[in-house]
């Protein structure tokens, strides 16, 4: 049964004029604890960053939320976050993308130079703005939250996986954050947002709490197309300027390596980006003559990119798929003694015992077995 977005759901905004939204959200927010939140999102990633130096690479990933660990690490200034989509062996990477979870806005409604000396008055101002275009925009989201800088807007949609999911991923972003103004970073799909109440302490000295101004998480989580549908209708034309890297040309390789580039190939639904410029050619595929080399070498990183008990479901389609754009393609079968031939190199040369960084992700589905 195809569920509707539904216009007709109204957020319930107050009538009291001399406030502003935000004041009235803010006489009003929800109690919602951030263990309560977890409930909503199974299989997403949760991640403990340290707040004051969230780039610096200290973090603490987790599968579950635990409210005694989230208190401790709060101590030590570690703030929670969790992923808008479920990944692969809990890696936060696009080429482990699993599947979709929801779509947001994160809205910085101040520089960081700007918040400084930014009075409370115009911060307050900017962020009514965005609850104001939220309200003309007339879709209800399940959840907003209130940082000091700015606005999160959440909205939960049904599960899609693979390239599906990163597809209808990837066209609503774009049209949320040209709506609203946000970052166009804030569309990636390793985006993370941080849980509703729980303590923003990038200012060790002055945490502040992240308020959930709007909680409708029990209303069901919308059909990604109709919900796509409905924001082209009312979204502006104009999309946010996506980052796209310098393509490769025959001319930038050397001349022993100059071979006819052809459409870049997106495996299982995850474009493998591989840094070497003879990997970008040969994913792009190849001529007659080096199929069988190329299909070695794209199977061998294939099958340190999974485990091994992901070689069969998402190692073989990911080669079936890369070799379709050599010209021409290689004989089924020939491919598939190719692969074997790999598979049974491969495992000799990985390590007995995996490595300890690496925590494996039941989906959801299994674990209630």
């Amino acid at each position: 049964m195809t569920t509707r977005v539904s216009t007709t759901r109204p957020f319930v905004f107050f009538s009291s004029l001399p406030m502003t939204l935000l004041e009235e959200y803010r006489s009003r927010p929800s109690p919602i604890t951030p263990a309560e939140f977890s409930a909503f999102i199974p299989g997403a990633s949760i991640l403990y960053l340290y707040d004051p130096d969230p780039r610096g690479r200290r973090s603490y990933s987790e599968r579950y939320f635990r409210s005694g660990q989230a208190a401790y690490l709060a101590q030590k200034h570690y703030s929670p976050f969790w992923s808008l989509n479920c990944f692969h062996n809990a890696e936060r990477k696009e080429r482990c993308f699993d599947s979709t979870l929801a779509v947001g806005a994160d809205i910085d409604c101040a520089t960081t130079q700007e918040f400084k000396t930014m009075s409370p008055q115009e911060l307050d101002a900017r962020k009514n703005a965005v609850l104001l275009k939220l309200q003309a925009l007339g879709i209800a989201p399940h959840m907003v939250n209130e940082t000091p800088k700015g606005i999160h807007i959440v909205f939960f949609i049904h599960r899609r996986t693979g390239p599906e999911g990163l597809r209808v991923y990837k066209t609503i972003m774009p049209l949320l954050v040209s709506y609203f103004g946000a970052d166009t970073a804030a569309a990636l799909v390793t985006q993370l947002l941080r849980f509703p109440n729980s303590l923003h302490q990038k200012n060790p000295e002055k945490p502040s709490v992240c308020t959930c101004l709007i909680n409708q998480l029990t209303l069901p989580p919308y059909n990604p197309d109709a919900l796509l549908a409905l924001l082209q209708e009312r979204c502006p034309a104009s999309i946010a300027r996506q980052i796209v890297s310098r393509p490769i040309t025959q001319s930038s390789l050397p001349k022993a390596r100059q071979i006819k580039l052809r459409r870049p190939i997106h495996l299982s639904g995850t474009c493998i980006r591989v840094p070497a410029k003879k990997w970008q050619v040969v994913m792009n595929g190849v001529e007659e003559g080096g199929r069988n080399d190329a299909a070695a070498s794209v199977a061998g990183m294939l099958l340190h990119k999974f485990p091994q008990t992901e070689w069969q479901s998402h190692g073989w389609p990911a080669l079936q798929n890369w070799n379709q754009c050599n010209r021409p393609p290689l004989d089924e079968r020939e491919l598939r003694a190719v692969f074997r031939s790999i598979c049974r190199t491969v495992p000799s040369t990985q390590p007995k015992t995996p490595s300890p960084r690496i925590r494996i992700r039941l989906h959801p589905e299994s674990r209630t077995k």
